[in-house]
């Protein structure tokens, strides 16, 4: 399993999610390590399909399943939409059905 945190510096929410991310994990019984990748050009923004930071995937997809529908590819702090609104991180539930639906 492949996992990356995509993030821009100066946009720290991505620490968040590299942390919530990690204990999801450790309650799945995930052990791979997440890659974290800085994007700091116009030029990467485009290469990653980058929505903003942080973005996560999993084995070369957005974690947000509707991800896929948006092209609005640039630098800024990302929002998810989740059971609780809108947060700067995907919610635990995301992450624990992204990773489970890569164990597959």
């Amino acid at each position: 399993m492949k996992i990356q945190i995509y993030y821009f510096d100066g946009c720290t929410s991505y620490e968040m999610a590299l942390q919530q991310l990690k204990q999801v994990m450790k309650e799945e019984g995930i052990e791979e390590e997440v890659e974290l990748i800085q994007v700091s050009t116009d030029e990467e923004v485009k290469q990653y399909r980058f929505l903003g930071s942080p973005t996560l995937h999993i084995n070369g997809k957005d974690m947000d399943k509707e991800a896929f529908l948006r092209r609005d590819y640039q630098m800024k702090c990302r929002l998810y939409w989740t059971e609780i609104g809108h947060r700067a991180i995907p919610s635990e539930e995301m992450m624990r059905e992204a990773l489970r639906g890569a164990k597959k």
